[in-house]
């Protein structure tokens, strides 16, 4: 015992007081033996002063042996203070933890720890706050387990960056198993999450989801999802309809003519395309699932820019990279163009341009010659000066070129180019020399 309670080191007041007990336990044995034995001492006087034949000298071997051992009881506690704070000073080369065992300084430590404890949850809250704080005040967080991301930016038309599988630790990092967890997204319509934790982006917007343990209960957590859309319509339906509200999963009658916004296109003659054709009509604040042959695109619906968070969420959450300090990101869902400076991970907004993208449904251009959305690859080329038109980027498989078309921006209105204004494409010119050689996705 006592090379254990000498490597104590006194840093709880747990350890203070399983000591303390230690040594009232001692204390009471020290009282009560001696006093057992004076009784049985006395017990003993009487029954062989009361015999017919008194055994003195026995009487007095007996008594005399109790009494030592009442004495050596007695002076069990001091013997062993003695003993520990011998070895503690020794061992710890500090003040004895078996004299610190007290009920005055398991106060003090008991204030100590509650204080550090104090001090350790709030720091953990203003941390929280501060993620919270970054997702607009939607997520939350749980006690038992952590989600490896709590805001997640996804885009709705590419598989390679339209889903996303959850991950879930203990605090300590180990990996749970999604089994053993519910998953429920505040807004289905926007993005879905299977029973088994994964989210697939349907519409462009932001919501959450929320994974709760089956354990548990009362603990959950919650993700912030942003979708980025890719180019969406202005659409009307061509007959009535009784379509599925994705929220409330109740049909509902849609009356014909109705307008609304589809994630994605369709027109007569311009739905066999490379561009999503759409597969849920946003009416109001409602959402509803539709086949894409009862409605048709009237005009795009372009998104506002996206901020700085957004826009920086997006490409680095998806580890886009660049093969010099630069990435260009041709926003067709915005009709922004998107110019960061970093690196993998790292990218951050450096300038915004005003653009004009591929007219995939024919509005302007009269005849379909879109070359697509999609995420591909482009090196900045040289100068191809001309009267209207300075080719400056060239995809590989298509003549894509980055060039000035008039001041008119924010709609699809090339053949499949990304046209700039004559001001930001002079500012893209001037920036060539930087940025040469950068990576351009294209979404």
């Amino acid at each position: 015992m006592i090379s254990v309670l000498s490597t104590v080191t006194c840093d709880s007041s747990a350890t203070l007081e399983l000591l303390l007990i230690i040594k009232t336990v001692l204390q009471i044995i020290c009282i009560t033996v001696p006093i057992i034995l004076i009784i049985s001492c006395m017990i003993s006087v009487i029954k062989t002063v009361t015999s017919f034949n008194p055994d003195l000298s026995k009487l007095w071997k007996n008594l005399l042996t109790k009494i030592i051992i009442a004495a050596l009881v007695f002076y069990v506690p001091t013997i062993v203070n003695f003993v520990m704070d011998m070895v503690d000073g020794i061992k710890l080369n500090k003040s004895s933890c078996w004299s610190e065992a007290t009920r005055e300084n398991i106060k003090i430590k008991q204030a100590k720890e509650e204080a550090e404890r104090k001090e350790k949850d709030k720091k953990t809250q203003e941390e929280l706050e501060k993620q919270k704080d970054k997702s607009g005040g939607n997520m939350s967080y749980a006690k038992t387990f952590k989600l490896q991301n709590n805001n997640i930016f996804l885009g709705h038309y590419k598989k390679k960056i339209n889903i996303f599988n959850i991950v879930i630790t203990d605090n300590n990092g180990g990996t749970l198993s999604n089994n053993d967890f519910t998953f429920k997204s505040q807004n289905p319509a926007i993005a879905g999450v299977s029973s088994g934790g994964t989210i697939t982006a349907k519409f462009g917007g932001t919501t959450t989801v929320t994974v709760t343990s089956k354990q548990n209960t009362g603990d959950s957590a919650s993700i912030n999802v942003n979708v980025i859309q890719s180019i969406y319509s202005n659409a009307k339906t061509k007959k009535a309809l009784s379509l599925t509200n994705v929220k409330t999963g109740k049909k509902e009658n849609i009356a014909k003519g109705t307008t609304g916004v589809l994630n994605g296109i369709c027109r007569s003659g311009f739905c066999n395309t490379s561009y999503m054709h759409g597969d849920i009509l946003k009416i109001g604040e409602n959402y509803y699932y539709v086949s894409n042959k009862d409605v048709e695109s009237k005009s795009y619906s372009i998104a506002p820019q996206y901020s700085n968070e957004v826009a920086e969420g997006f490409v680095n959450f998806n580890g886009f990279k660049s093969p010099n300090g630069y990435l260009f990101w041709s926003g067709h869902g915005s009709q922004v163009g998107y110019l960061f400076q970093g690196s993998q991970g790292n990218w951050k907004l450096y300038k915004t341009f005003d653009i004009n993208s591929g007219d995939a449904l024919g509005f302007y251009t009269k005849e379909h010659s879109s070359t697509g959305v999609h995420l591909g690859g482009f090196i900045m080329g040289s100068y191809d000066t001309g009267a209207r038109s300075y080719p400056i980027i060239h995809k590989g498989n298509s003549g894509n070129v980055f060039h000035a078309f008039g001041d008119k921006s924010h709609i699809p209105k090339s053949h499949g180019c990304t046209r700039f204004t004559s001001k930001g494409f002079k500012e893209l010119k001037n920036l060539n020399k930087t940025i040469k050689g950068c990576k351009i996705i294209e979404f």
